[in-house]
């Protein structure tokens, strides 16, 4: 098996696409996102609500799978995925045996304040809190446990494969495809 691929985790809207976008253009590595990869696998379209109905374990599979097949692919990759889901208030580790093939995981930290703000100014669902009436310091209040419950299993499951753990604070996109690069 190949540890080959660069895994870039955090929270919902911690900026893991965003960063993955700039990589895309800024290098000729293989750049992938771990949740479209995996809803490839199980053979549905990029939905959400469609993905939450499958079982732990297909999911597992499917994104074990898929980790495998960019392993395979290239000498390197970058992909993203989660160390924790975020969805309705709930906080749920997601961890698998897809780790096995990352050589390198980072971390990305925001300010959950900063994280509120880009939710706030998007078209889109990300239903991440168990509702939507909640004022916006809880919700930070919850981004807060949420990010730091992330970082928590990052540590443990950087632990548990011997795969290094780097984390970086993403107060400037700049600054953390920078810090991403040098670890390429």
């Amino acid at each position: 098996m190949k540890r080959n691929i660069v895994f870039i985790g955090g929270i919902n809207g911690s900026g893991k696409t965003t960063i993955l976008n700039i990589l895309k253009t800024r290098t000729n590595i293989p750049c992938f996102e771990g949740s479209h990869n995996m809803m490839k696998m199980l053979g549905i379209e990029t939905n959400y609500d469609l993905l939450r109905n499958f079982s732990h374990e297909q999911k597992n599979n499917a994104q074990v799978e898929s980790f495998k097949n960019i392993s395979e692919s290239s000498d390197r990759a970058i992909a993203t995925s989660h160390f924790v889901k975020v969805w309705n208030g709930v906080v749920t580790e997601s961890v698998g045996d897809w780790y096995d093939y990352c050589k390198v995981f980072v971390h990305v930290n925001v300010n959950p304040a900063d994280i509120l703000k880009r939710i706030h100014s998007e078209n889109r669902e990300r239903n991440l809190f168990a509702a939507d009436d909640i004022s916006d310091a809880e919700k930070i209040r919850f981004l807060t446990q949420a990010q730091e419950r992330s970082l928590d299993v990052a540590r443990r499951v950087s632990k548990e494969y011997g795969t290094p753990l780097v984390i970086i604070e993403n107060g400037s996109l700049d600054q953390a495809v920078e810090q991403i690069l040098n670890i390429l």
